[in-house]
């Protein structure tokens, strides 16, 4: 059992100029809840004035003594040399780290230094009752502990078909009209780290004469604008094609499309859409190719695990699921809790506030939101339609928009 001192908890510092990344603050409680129930081991945050402190040192390692916001773009594959080493060293010494979106940078410092590191992102599946994450590990022990939790990819296919019908019920309605012979383009956000290529980020303009094929091949081509982001210049190379048309957030859902029979194939850069889509059962194409791999994108066990996640469900939330795969650097020193399994829909999800295209109505609070805006605009005298339409407009859920627009007797 390797000396650990303490646990450390951090998102992907490098990614931001002062280390203050929006993923620390809510893995934070959670990991010093899970760890403490079952040890008394320090877990501590790479967070504030310490974050702010090792990503100036890191930059300055390496001569960037004035970084921007694009500097993690510089550094995200690159060797780590001496200095950036002894730096770890110093700052890392004894820990067992659990870092969200390593960088690669970092790992290899890690690797180097023999320093433990559970890898976790968020797994590309977004349209389960809640999102969910997928993790790795240094140490092939703890990866072969982790692989006992992975979710069988009949999950994955189940809650498309819920979704599937819910689109067919949509459709038989007419509420969901896509014509024939269409193709799907899902956007992404301009500076994201599954667009590197080498030392660069690509985007769509690198592939210009790829989707000018699409266009061909296809009757219909639909550009769907990533929930986030947006691109002007890409949108105006777009809106050169006839038969492309624009899908912006609050236009069709995504897996209205992805449930879609007229919808034939789906492409991308590298979006996450693309993994959701073939358990929809759709035909795929990546431009630069699939970022990251999962246990259960292989036939074999011939892949690099340090890599590779393992695609973990409502166990991670579980303290025996910690105690269990941590035990080479963590010893239970107290009975482990009892595993609440209590179903908890979109906890994580509401935590981090994305939805990435799902719509997840069982917030009591966006009913109770609704009926407000309801009861206070059913006097249409106090405000033109004109302002009416305006706030209605707001509501994220095309389908409480249209419920009170035709309450409100709005056109």
């Amino acid at each position: 059992m390797k000396n650990i001192k303490q646990v450390i908890i951090m998102g992907d510092i490098l990614r931001y100029m002062n280390g203050q990344t929006y993923n620390t603050p809510w893995l934070f409680p959670m990991f010093e809840y899970l760890i403490n129930t079952f040890s008394d081991i320090p877990v501590i945050k790479m967070h504030n004035d310490v974050a702010k402190n090792f990503v100036k040192e890191f930059y300055s390692a390496i001569n960037i003594p004035k970084q921007n916001h694009y500097s993690w773009i510089f550094v995200y594959n690159m060797e780590p040399n001496e200095n950036i080493i002894a730096l770890t060293e110093e700052y890392f010494k004894d820990s067992l780290i659990i870092a969200f979106e390593l960088h690669p940078v970092l790992q290899k410092a890690f690797d180097y230094l023999n320093m433990p590191y559970i890898k976790l992102m968020s797994h590309p599946i977004r349209y389960m009752n809640d999102i969910f994450l997928g993790i790795t590990s240094s140490n092939k022990n703890t990866f072969e502990r982790i692989k006992k939790y992975e979710i069988p990819e009949n999950y994955y296919y189940k809650y498309a078909m819920f979704l599937k019908a819910e689109a067919g019920v949509k459709e038989h309605l007419g509420k969901l009209q896509i014509p024939a012979d269409t193709a799907v383009f899902f956007a992404q956000t301009n500076k994201d780290c599954s667009l590197m290529k080498g030392e660069k980020v690509v985007s769509l303009i690198d592939y210009k004469d790829r989707f000018a094929d699409i266009c061909k091949k296809y009757s219909n081509v639909f550009y769907k604008i990533h929930p986030l982001e947006s691109n002007k210049k890409i949108i105006r190379y777009v809106k050169s094609f006839n038969n492309v048309k624009i899908l912006y957030p609050n236009d069709i859902k995504p897996y209205d499309l992805l449930s879609n029979e007229n919808v034939k194939k789906c492409y991308s850069i590298s979006s996450g859409a693309l993994y959701e889509a073939k358990y929809f059962g759709k035909e795929i194409e990546y431009f630069l190719g699939q970022p990251f791999m999962f246990t259960n994108d292989y036939k074999t066990e011939n892949y690099d695990f340090k890599n590779t996640f393992v695609p973990v469900y409502k166990e991670i939330w579980y303290p025996s699921f910690w105690a269990d795969i941590l035990q080479d650097y963590i010893p239970s020193e107290k009975p482990v809790p009892a595993d609440i399994t209590e179903e908890n829909p979109s906890r994580l999800r509401r935590i981090i506030g994305l939805t990435w295209g799902y719509e997840d109505f069982n917030s009591v609070e966006l009913r109770n939101f609704i009926k407000r805006v309801d009861n206070r605009f059913k006097n249409k005298t106090v405000l033109g339609d004109k302002i009416l339409k305006f706030f209605v407009n707001l509501i994220p859920s095309q389908k409480y928009r249209k419920k009170i627009r035709n309450r409100l007797e709005l056109k």
